[in-house]
């Protein structure tokens, strides 16, 4: 699968995407991410799409922003990429669901925002 998770210590979730940046496979990765017994309500959310080769079309945006906003409404997500198709994609997925989604291309940087008490870059 294109798309795993894993719960770090410090409760953070790191979800990676390796190869296609296929809409399907990650709504099935958050999925099981939300039904692991160690995941809550609020937990911060960092994205590692570094190893992403494609991102899901722009006509997605809106069906991004509504999976977002429908399944992931109480947490913060910092999502790492280097592609700028994905970058472009974060952003806009971000101005329609709001400060709690921030794209960062160093994963030490989106590390950091989410250990900020507020969204704040």
């Amino acid at each position: 699968m294109p798309f795993s998770y894993n719960i770090e210590p410090d409760g953070l979730a790191v979800v990676v995407g390796t190869g296609e940046g296929d809409r399907q496979a990650w709504l099935a990765t958050i999925f099981k991410l939300m039904s692991d017994q160690r995941f809550w309500q609020h937990m911060p959310i960092l994205m590692d799409f570094t190893a992403l080769t494609s991102a899901p079309p722009p006509i997605y945006v809106s069906a991004l922003a509504d999976d977002v906003q429908g399944l992931l409404r109480g947490n913060r997500i910092a999502v790492i990429a280097t592609l700028p198709a994905v970058l472009a994609l974060t952003n806009q997925v971000s101005l329609l669901t709001g400060e709690r989604i921030s794209a960062f291309q160093s994963l030490v940087e989106g590390r950091d925002w989410l250990r900020k008490p507020t969204a704040e870059k």
